[in-house]
């Protein structure tokens, strides 16, 4: 069955982006920093909880920081 990861992302002063990656039972992985290609990159083929990619992006680029759940 498949599980559930929390993605939180903000930007970083440089313009790259911080990925932190967490599961629902709270385990936290270390952050990653990705140019903004690599992040699209990172997520090509993850399906959303709910909305789309697009939406997180526009989100990103409108308050600097976005959560939002994957299922893997």
């Amino acid at each position: 069955m498949p599980g559930v990861l929390i993605f939180n992302i903000s930007l970083t002063k440089n313009g790259s982006c911080r990925v932190t990656r967490s599961t629902a039972a709270g385990d936290v992985t270390s952050p990653v920093v990705l140019r903004r290609s690599d992040l699209e990159h990172y997520f090509k083929g993850s399906t959303l909880v709910r909305g789309t990619l697009s939406d997180v992006w526009e989100d990103l680029d409108r308050v600097g920081i976005v959560e939002f759940s994957v299922i893997e």
